[in-house]
Formats: C-alpha cells, sequence, structure tokens
C-alpha cells in the first residue's frame, strides 16, 4: 500500500502544475492586454477594436517590459502567498497579534485573497500607467521611416505598433490605421481634441 502512495501522488502533483501553468498564463495575458491597451490609448487607439485574440495571447511577450512586470507582479504574490502560509504556520501567535486576532473568522481568508487582488491591481495599474507614457515618449522620439505602397507612393510615418491584420502609424501629427495585405491603402482615426504629439495627454 505505501509503494503505490508516489505513483497516486505524482498524476495530482503534475495536474496542479498544469492547472498552476494555465491560470499564471491567463493572468499573464490580462496583464499583457492591460498594457497594450494604455500604451494605444495614449495614440487616440482602442486596441480592442483591431486586435484579434492571437494578438492578446502573445500580448506578454510582445515587449520584454511588460513580460517583466508580469513576472514582477507573479513573483510577488507567490512570494507574499508564501511568506503568509509559513508565518501562520510558524509563528501562529505573532501572526494572530499582527492580524489582531481577525485570522480566527471564518472571513479572513477571503479577505486576504479581496486585498491581495486590490494591492497587485493598484501595482498593475500604475504599471500599466508608467509603461504607456515612456512608450509615448520612445516613439513620438524615434526617427521616422519609409513605407511604399503598392501602388509605389512612399511616405515618412512613425511606427507606434502593429497587429497582425493592421500597422499604426503616425504621419504628421495624425495617427494612420494601415491595412496589412489589403485593397484599402489606409485610413486615419479623427479626434475631435486631439492630444499634444509631444507629450502623453493627462487627466
Amino acid at each position: 500500500m505505501e509503494e503505490n502512495q508516489p505513483k497516486k501522488k505524482l498524476p495530482i502533483a503534475l495536474s496542479e502544475l498544469q492547472s498552476l501553468i494555465t491560470i499564471s498564463y491567463g493572468v499573464a495575458v490580462g496583464i499583457g492586454m492591460l498594457f497594450q491597451y494604455n500604451k494605444y490609448a495614449l495614440f487616440g487607439i482602442n486596441i480592442f477594436e483591431y486586435a484579434d485574440v492571437f494578438d492578446f495571447l502573445i500580448a506578454p511577450f510582445s515587449d520584454p517590459k511588460i513580460l517583466l512586470y508580469t513576472l514582477i507582479a507573479v513573483g510577488a504574490a507567490g512570494v507574499g502567498a508564501a511568506i503568509d502560509t509559513l508565518w501562520k504556520t510558524k509563528l501562529p501567535k505573532s501572526y494572530t497579534i499582527f492580524s489582531f486576532g481577525m485570522n480566527r473568522k471564518k472571513w479572513f481568508p477571503y479577505q486576504q485573497i479581496v486585498l491581495f487582488i486590490m494591492v497587485v491591481g493598484i501595482y498593475l495599474d500604475l504599471s500599466a500607467e508608467k509603461y504607456a507614457e515612456k512608450a509615448f515618449e520612445e516613439i513620438t522620439q524615434q526617427a521616422t521611416i519609409t513605407i511604399r505602397f503598392n501602388d509605389n507612393e512612399q511616405k515618412q510615418i512613425l511606427i507606434i505598433g502593429k497587429t497582425n491584420e493592421v500597422l499604426f502609424a503616425k504621419e504628421d501629427n495624425q495617427v494612420k490605421i494601415i491595412p496589412i495585405n489589403s485593397l484599402v491603402k489606409e485610413y486615419e482615426i479623427v479626434s475631435e481634441s486631439p492630444a499634444d504629439p509631444e507629450e502623453p495627454p493627462t487627466e
């Protein structure tokens, strides 16, 4: 009986690992979407109108900075949970004093989860805004490139980004949407009060 126990535990451990990987990837995709949305929003672009599922699936890996923020968030959450569990197990009296005895309440674990999600959410929101501002600055300060259309027309543009279907560019302070592999040459986003191209809009 005892010899079979390790064999039974192995499939369970693998199942838990697969679930953890799936959840972590889902969280990473969500974080990538948040960062991408903030970046393109500064140019007046709603990325959800142009991106498909594949674009969002690779969002966490589209920029090393996004991946770094994702790893920090997931890593901090894991370390925080591990420290909390270790403290509760090894120093229960100290844990109870620090939590003002609330750890004995039935609702305490749920409160911890909510607070944890709030803290991580605030961190990610602030990080996404900082990332977007930095990306805006880098894009507006980069050198223009020349693109050639199928009819041999050439234009000098700044590359903002792209999806599988379109290329986001800036020409003469106007955001252009250039379809890839399409008969349509380009179209533009018209804003009633366009933001200053030299600095991102502030609330």
